[in-house]
């Protein structure tokens, strides 16, 4: 089949780009607790924002590993199939 393609390729077909969904995440905490960030960007340019709490007590790095996990976890519920990640850790 490879080398059908190979033999067939005609540079006048066009390629398909898959426009990639853009993930950019956030978390902190402190002693009351804390919060994540996840803004998801589709390929067509529509935004959304998602903001959850953290349990008390959680570290930073805690919060930076459950707001990415939220937002991958929301990516995969879309069947999203190329993603680019962006964080400040």
């Amino acid at each position: 089949m490879a080398d059908f393609i190979t033999q067939h390729h005609k540079p006048s077909i066009g390629y398909v780009e898959l426009m990639p969904w853009i993930l950019f995440f956030d978390g902190s905490s402190c002693k009351q607790g804390g919060g994540i960030g996840i803004v998801i960007i589709l390929p067509r340019g529509a935004s959304f924002e998602f903001a959850f709490q953290t349990k008390p007590m959680t570290t930073n790095n805690q919060a930076e590993y459950e707001s990415i996990l939220n937002g991958l976890q929301l990516l995969q519920e879309v069947k999203a199939e190329s993603i680019e990640i962006f964080g400040d850790s």
